[in-house]
This record gives C-alpha cells, sequence and structure tokens, in this order.
C-alpha cells in the first residue's frame, strides 16, 4: 500500500504527485557534495540513472534538464517555442523549452508527473557541472519540510502534518519576495566598520559564502583597494567581482567573524530582478544542519554542543 502525496493548500502549484509507503512519516534519501559545495542527489528514470543537483534560489515548480533532450530518458521537448532564463552573472538570458513530464524513483519515494524544462546543449551548462543531468527544487520543497543534515549526508523529507520542531532548531522567519525567491535578515558589518541590515535570499545552490549585490538601497561599500576579478560562471554568463571580508556577520543569535564575502555592482549584474541585496547558500549552511519549511515559511538551524 502507498501513501499519495495530493496538493498542499500553501502553494497556488503543486509540481505533480507522489507516492511513498503507507504509514511513513519522514523518508530518508542520501546526498552527495558535487565538487564540495553543491548537494546532489540519483533517481532512476525510466530504469536508467540520473542525476540532480538540488536549488532553491527560486521554487521553480520544473525538473531542469541542462543538456537537451535526453533520449535514454525519454526526454523530451514539448514545444518548439523557446522561453528565456536568466540568473547571475554580465549577459543575458538564454533560450530553454518546455519538455515532457517524467517520474522520478527514489526507492523508498516516487516523485510523478513532474513538469520540466531543457536547456538546449549548445547553452553549454552540462559544461559547467559534468555527469550531472540537471537540478530538482519545487519536487521537493513544496511537498515536504525538508532537512539537510550534513553530519550524515542525507535529507529528511517530512510531511508538513507531521512535522514536530526539536527543542535545538533555532527559527528563522523567511521573507516572501513577490517573485517567488525567500529571503531572511542579515546584519552585515563590513571591513570598513559600516553596518547594513539586508534580507539576503535563500540558495543552497550557491557555491559563494556569501553574494552581495551593492547597489542604491542598501548601500553596501566596495572598498576602495578592491580589484574587479573573474569569479566564474553564473546561469546568465561570466560573473566579475570584488572580494571583502566582513567583520561580523549577524542572524540572530549566531554571530560569524571575519566572514569572507562577493560583492558585485548592481548595473554589472543580470538578476538584480530576481535578487535585490544578495544571496547567502551552502557554505554557511552547512555548518549547521538546516530545515526548510515553506509551507509556514520558516528556515530552522541545528544547534549542538560543537556550534558557539
Amino acid at each position: 500500500m502507498n501513501y499519495k502525496g495530493n496538493k498542499n493548500e500553501a502553494f497556488d502549484n503543486i509540481p505533480g504527485t507522489y507516492t511513498m509507503n503507507q504509514g511513513a512519516n519522514d523518508i530518508l534519501i542520501p546526498f552527495e557534495l558535487y565538487a564540495g559545495n553543491k548537494p546532489m542527489i540519483q533517481a532512476q528514470i525510466n530504469g536508467k540513472s540520473a542525476k540532480f543537483l538540488i536549488d532553491n534560489g527560486k521554487l521553480f515548480d520544473e525538473v531542469w534538464f541542462y543538456n537537451g533532450e535526453v533520449d535514454s530518458l525519454q526526454v523530451q521537448f514539448q514545444s518548439q517555442i523557446a522561453d528565456s532564463l536568466i540568473g547571475i552573472g554580465e549577459n543575458s538570458a538564454t533560450q530553454i523549452y518546455k519538455g515532457n513530464e517524467i517520474d522520478l524513483d527514489f526507492g523508498s519515494i516516487q516523485f510523478l508527473n513532474q513538469p520540466t524544462l531543457i536547456s538546449p546543449s549548445e547553452v553549454g551548462f552540462s559544461g559547467f557541472f559534468p555527469g550531472i543531468n540537471g537540478q530538482v527544487s519545487s519536487m521537493l520543497f513544496k511537498h515536504f519540510i525538508v532537512e539537510f543534515n550534513f553530519d550524515d549526508f542525507y535529507l529528511k523529507l517530512t510531511k508538513p502534518d507531521n512535522f514536530i520542531i526539536p527543542d535545538n532548531f533555532i527559527p528563522v522567519k523567511m521573507h516572501k519576495r513577490s517573485n517567488g525567491s525567500y529571503c531572511i535578515p542579515f546584519e552585515l558589518v563590513m571591513s570598513s566598520g559600516s553596518k547594513h541590515n539586508v534580507l539576503l535570499d535563500i540558495d543552497i545552490g550557491t557555491v559563494f559564502p556569501l553574494y552581495l549585490i551593492s547597489n542604491a538601497d542598501n548601500k553596501i561599500p566596495i572598498s576602495d583597494n578592491a580589484k574587479r576579478e573573474f569569479l566564474g560562471y553564473g546561469a546568465s554568463g561570466e560573473l566579475y567581482g570584488f572580494r571583502d571580508t566582513l567583520k561580523e556577520l549577524r542572524l540572530n543569535d549566531l554571530v560569524l567573524t571575519d566572514y569572507p564575502a562577493i560583492i558585485v555592482q548592481s548595473d554589472t549584474n543580470s538578476d538584480t530582478d530576481i535578487v535585490e541585496s544578495g544571496t547567502f547558500g551552502i557554505q554557511l549552511m552547512k555548518r549547521y544542519n538546516v530545515t526548510f519549511d515553506y509551507f509556514n515559511e520558516v528556515m530552522y538551524f541545528e544547534f549542538d554542543k560543537n556550534n558557539n
């Protein structure tokens, strides 16, 4: 017998459905850190193994495939009309197409009728992440409360009605932006000593310790001695910015000193309509086990005896 997940009233749209063992409250899915800094899970699609990164910079309802149509996985374009995809970087948007629905089998749970998006192979995303088929987002976060355990490297998927908050979980209220991304409040003490209260977007796929966008509203300074340098590639091409070290990074009772950051100028970044002041990701999160409850818009940081 299987329990069949249904649409949750917390969201307007839920991607597909799922089946799992009857009576199971939690599902554990092992993950690895791809290249040491991106959570990656493996699934079976039509009997073939596929690898996916996990991203929550914005809750995409579709499973995104990086490298065009994949015959072995039966992933095919369903539309010849391209949409556009934009992210961090200094170039313009790239083309992306709607694909067919797929089922993903993780053994203890199967996600069914998942919508897909497909980037043409010539766009080059597969070159950024060799061996990776694509990425997933809402498939996890809109069906379950999701814990990332960085001690034992597993995801715990808990049905919302069955979630009990452990005593050592520290809650931080999320703020939902109109564009669908979520952020939480930080206080930054820059190397110059200036203080800035900002909302930084949650994005577990961000590989930088802290990614800040300097603009007229937040007035985050760029040091006169900082040199602009090539940082890598984002969804919208080459990424340039300035490296700095914050005196302090504050999140409620969490205080980190001498914390590294990347600062980019708003006029050279393609995604300022998506990200306003910046993002934080796995480099901060993996210091603590973290849990995402998008149903109640709360993020939890787990503290133990090793955390100060």
